[in-house]
């Protein structure tokens, strides 16, 4: 048996492969998960806000109607360090939410699709941070996003740097040189000026990666 992994061995360390699978998680991974939103999980959120803002339908949450941030908390779960990502084609002005201490202490990025209401169209993706009440943008990629288009959009922190990716590419980051916030929830947000804002998240994944 040693005789003939010795030979694939030894290919795999000349091409420069890893011998780790791609596919297996980060050891260091604690927290981790996914919600295709298949049926209605609303349950396993605490919402900050109002719920009628919120539905599962279609195999999708959607955020709608006039809303002032609000903000779906996965229960339980919380960290400081890792990734959340949403897969969505329609937004108006969505978010992915991170180290939420509460409704005024977390990290935010926004996103929007080109055809969400002006200027959110050419502000694609924005990074916040929220800390007591008041959001300070500190990081913004305009990208090229036609509504109906299907996009995924994470949202990292490591340390004090977080980062905005779509489809896998960074598109944006910033470093927090004050003291970062601490660890926390995570989850997703919705904000609507009318009753025609709409944003639609197709799944939700969250990973924690420890430093």
């Amino acid at each position: 048996m040693i005789k003939r992994l010795v030979p694939a061995l030894m290919a795999l360390l000349a091409c420069g492969c890893s011998l780790a699978d791609p596919a297996t998680p980060d050891p260091r991974t604690r927290a981790h998960g996914e919600d295709k939103f298949d049926r209605d999980s609303r349950a396993e959120y605490t919402v900050y806000g109002v719920m009628e803002h919120w539905a599962v339908e279609r195999g999708a949450l959607t955020g709608f109607g006039p809303a002032h941030h609000e903000v779906l908390i996965r229960t339980g779960p919380a960290f400081a360090d890792g990734w959340v990502e949403t897969s969505t084609k329609q937004a108006d002005d969505g978010g992915l939410v991170l180290r939420f201490a509460d409704n005024g202490n977390y990290y935010l990025l926004g996103f929007r699709d080109d055809d969400a209401p002006e200027p959110r169209g050419e502000r694609n993706l924005q990074i916040y941070r929220n800390v007591n009440g008041t959001f300070m943008e500190v990081a913004t990629a305009d990208v090229v996003w036609p509504r109906g288009t299907q996009h995924t959009v994470r949202f990292e922190a490591q340390g004090p740097v977080l980062r905005a990716y779509l489809d896998g590419r960074l598109q944006a980051s910033w470093t927090d040189l004050s003291p970062p916030l601490p660890a926390g929830g995570f989850g997703v947000r919705h904000y609507g000026a009318d009753d025609a804002w709409t944003t639609r998240f197709d799944l939700f994944r969250w990973r924690e990666v420890p430093r």
